[in-house]
């Protein structure tokens, strides 16, 4: 029997052969949708790749603590993602492998990235660019390694990138003069966006101030959707501060950050001013600051201002009891040299969000140099194995650790990120601001062509978001807090090539 006589029945002897059944779901796929769907299911090929080269994940110093917190009754903290941290304790229960949550990892980056091609095509953008674009991010080692990260930066930039997705269908919305008629596409636009800013403040805790960015922008240039955007803004914001402030610690007994986690920042921006005035410092002052750590410590860390880790994490003599201890004192100190010396925090601030602006990596001697997690974890598992390691006789453990289904394919994955480490390639690869500055251009381009400012508003609000954030609220140069950007900007290059009146066209499909 052919095969032609297997796929084609006679008529009336049975439904339809499975030829022209897969015809017939084709052809229900609006012709719109179907470049989407194939990107979407493309990057989840490529990233299929990713995740079995990495199985169950490629960890970090951050995953063996969101395994050990989770496991070990009296240690879960809210410093991490609770939310995050309660995803893994879940996969490990039912699973016993952090596998699946690496896994749902790839699934939702591969709906983000056909989600934003979609949003672009409404804008004008054709697929011949925009399709690429999305599949180089999962095909290239740095971005295409980080989504199989077990981390909650990954679930974060995930939601960065559905978020850049709605609000670009918003502008369409805009543009074509449709947000006003409201609608079930519109609903759904909404929605996302929605999840999408609850999804930032849930997987990162000091996300708020870009949440706030995106929305001031947002409530200015689409008027029509004003208050729908207020309100689940409003919303968005809500949930996290109340888990956080009391729901985590009153219903799951997570308990609140220590104050060395909370503050680090600040006693950085203690460190720097140190730094530059000792003389700003009375006797009592230098008394509690010499309690934490001594002062040259709290000299050396003032110098290497791009990272709080040289006090608090590898400062010499540095004691989290004491500085939790003194917190009251160090916050007081704090307080005086804002009113005295703003300039000192304005300093430590933006020399620690350097990552977030200048496109070439600082000083290594100042702690500038752009941090990359290798995929390639230790033997000890960044010392939780070790002996005397919180995770020395844990049966979690081995959850960690490599086992992958294709050493090929790992040891492919392990040369391709070492590849692109190189020095010459850090700024165009590892660091997000270069991509911001491209997207805000390709905006512009757009913009100008079609005569809107909301354009530029609602388009860039994402970028801008995260690089005023990251002035507030940075710890260090660490690759993974720009890695948002490292999708965004890639993503907007299409518009460059957007006709004039691409959203309009792309409406009526």
């Amino acid at each position: 029997m052919t095969g032609d006589t297997m796929l084609r029945r006679p008529p009336g002897t049975g439904g339809p052969g499975l030829r022209e059944r897969a015809v017939a779901q084709h052809r229900r796929v609006r012709p719109s949708r179907r470049m989407p769907l194939a990107v979407a299911g493309l990057c989840q090929v490529v990233l299929l790749l990713w995740w079995l080269a990495a199985y169950p994940a490629f960890v970090s110093y951050d995953s063996a603590m969101y395994v050990w917190q989770v496991t070990d009754p009296g240690h879960w903290t809210a410093d991490h993602s609770a939310l995050y941290d309660a995803i893994v304790l879940w996969s490990l229960k039912l699973t016993g492998s952090v596998a699946p949550v690496v896994l749902l990892q790839t699934v939702g980056m591969s709906l983000g990235l056909g989600y934003a091609v979609s949003a672009l095509a409404r804008l004008g953008a054709r697929a011949r660019w925009s399709a690429p674009a999305a599949v180089a991010l999962v095909v290239l080692p740095p971005t295409g390694t980080f989504v199989v990260f077990l981390w909650k930066d990954v679930p974060f930039t995930i939601c960065g990138v559905f978020l850049l997705a709605a609000a670009l269908r918003l502008l369409s919305r805009k543009l074509d003069g449709t947000i006003g008629h409201g609608g079930r596409a519109l609903r759904l636009d909404l929605a996302v966006f929605f999840l999408a800013m609850l999804g930032l403040g849930l997987f990162r805790n000091n996300s708020y101030g870009l949440m706030l960015v995106v929305a001031v922008l947002l409530l200015a240039a689409l008027p029509l959707v004003r208050r729908r955007i207020a309100l689940l803004t409003a919303l968005s914001l809500a949930v996290p501060l109340a888990l956080n402030l009391w729901a985590y610690s009153a219903i799951w007994d997570i308990h609140r950050p220590p104050a060395s986690s909370v503050y680090a920042l600040n006693y950085d921006d203690l460190a720097v001013a140190y730094h530059r005035d000792p003389a700003a410092f009375g006797a009592e002052d230098r008394a509690v600051l010499a309690a934490v750590a001594p002062l040259t410590t709290w000299d050396a860390a003032g110098y290497q201002c791009f990272s709080v880790d040289p006090l608090t994490n590898w400062g010499e003599g540095w004691d989290r009891h004491q500085a939790a201890a003194h917190s009251h004192e160090l916050m007081s100190m704090w307080g005086r040299i804002v009113l005295d010396h703003p300039d000192y925090v304005v300093d430590a601030r933006l020399c620690r969000s350097h990552i977030a602006w200048a496109i070439f990596a600082g000083p290594a001697d100042r702690a500038g140099d752009t941090v990359v997690q290798s995929p390639k974890a230790s033997p000890d598992l960044f010392g939780f194995t070790a002996p005397g390691g919180d995770l020395e006789h844990s049966r979690y453990a081995d959850a960690l650790r490599p086992h992958p289904a294709a050493q090929p394919l790992l040891r492919a994955a392990l040369w391709l990120h070492d590849l692109f480490r190189a020095p010459q390639l850090d700024w165009l690869f590892w660091r997000g601001a270069v991509w911001c500055y491209l997207g805000y251009a390709a905006l512009a381009v757009y913009a100008r062509r079609r005569g809107s400012f909301a354009v530029l508003a609602v388009g860039g609000a994402v970028l801008l978001g995260l690089q005023l954030n990251l002035i507030v609220a940075n710890a260090a140069p660490h690759f993974r807090y720009m890695a948002l950007a490292l999708f965004v900007g890639p993503l907007l290059l299409p518009l460059l090539a957007a006709g004039r009146g691409g959203a309009r066209t792309a409406a009526r499909r």
